[in-house]
């Protein structure tokens, strides 16, 4: 058992927390699914002087369960593209209408910055433009798996054009495979209009236009195998049902 108490200095913020906590428990993607969460919100009488705040500094950068950690990956691996720039306008797989009035999106690494800068030979697609995708901030989530357990999509290249096809860019058509039937509900609704759907509902495809195909390829062939490791680890977790 483990037993944590959080203290709040405003009864609303402790039940807020207390609904978030809970509805971890019962997402399937969750670090926290399958275990038993228990929690109660009672006012307390204790000097303020006892306790320390904690602040960014204090959590430990290498650590890969520290807050830390993700928040040095959001930061390196994400920049903002508006509805003018190219990359949102041909790295982009939903709809405009999911980025809002001002059309802002992230700027998805494809392969990760940290495994760009940890190996010299990858080091060369870290700031290459054809190694991202134009995201909105969920669909983002979902596809590096930020504050799942597992990414929610797999994105795999199912061919390409032989020469460019919109200015100096190749088509590529991509395979978007969801973890399960739910996300694919919601992958559905988000994907830019002209997407097909497979016979079991799991797999859409779309297209996008990027400046070098392979390093495109290359990339996202990277990302694939990741993700698919991740899923297979999760399944090798998940308790046996009878």
């Amino acid at each position: 058992m483990l037993r944590i108490h959080v203290l709040f200095k405003e009864e609303r913020d402790a039940l807020l927390f207390e609904n978030e906590l809970q509805t971890e428990g019962i997402k399937q993607t969750s670090p926290l699914d399958g275990h038993t969460i228990s929690t109660t919100v009672a006012p307390v009488s204790r000097e303020l002087s006892e306790l320390r705040r904690i602040f960014a500094m204090h959590y430990v950068p290498d650590d890969t369960e520290s807050p830390q950690v993700s928040m040095t990956t959001f930061s390196s691996n994400t920049s903002i593209v508006d509805v003018a720039t190219d990359e949102f306008k041909y790295q982009r797989i939903e709809s405009e209408e999911w980025f809002g009035s001002v059309g802002k999106a992230q700027s998805c690494h494809v392969m990760s910055r940290e495994h760009c800068l940890k190996y010299p030979s990858y080091k060369k697609y870290d700031n290459d433009p054809s190694n991202r995708l134009a995201l909105s901030a969920e669909m983002h989530e979902w596809f590096d798996a930020r504050s799942y357990a597992v990414p929610t999509i797999k994105i795999s290249v199912e061919s390409t054009s032989e020469g460019f096809v919109i200015g100096n860019r190749y088509k590529v058509d991509l395979v978007v495979r969801a973890w399960n039937a739910g996300f694919a509900r919601l992958l559905s609704l988000r994907l830019k209009e002209g997407f097909a759907v497979s016979d079991d509902g799991l797999e859409m495809r779309t297209s996008i236009y990027v400046q070098n195909k392979k390093v495109f390829c290359d990339c996202m062939e990277w990302k694939r195998k990741e993700i698919e490791k991740k899923w297979r680890e999760h399944e090798d977790m998940a308790p046996a049902v009878d």
